[in-house]
């Protein structure tokens, strides 16, 4: 999950269904939460995680980024939307995710 702060400029799109791009509208004082793939996952698929860009616009912009990968034998088979707990280790599900990543 990713948390970023809006400010009075754009330039943050995310690419559609349809795969096309739309630019996220800037609001002063609001944020913008993008999700990954585990936690779309973990939300069976209710919540997509969107592939998402910056455009340069001229503006300068600071980023302080922190990435977390469970180990490969991590069970992520928690899933918030149905009672029943089924193992799913983290390797096989996140090669799987990549191999059948769009191009």
């Amino acid at each position: 999950m990713t948390l970023l702060t809006r400010f009075d400029y754009g330039g943050l799109e995310f690419k559609t269904i349809d795969g096309s791009w739309a630019e996220v509208d800037p609001r002063p004082g609001s944020l913008v939460m993008n999700i990954g793939d585990i936690f779309s996952r973990m939300m069976d698929g209710r919540l997509k995680a969107r592939t998402h860009r910056v455009i340069d616009i001229g503006t300068d912009r600071y980023a302080v980024p922190f990435f977390f990968t469970p180990r490969y034998d991590a069970d992520i088979g928690v899933n918030f939307m149905e009672p029943e707990h089924r193992l799913e280790l983290y390797g096989p599900w996140v090669l799987d995710v990549i191999k059948n990543r769009e191009k």
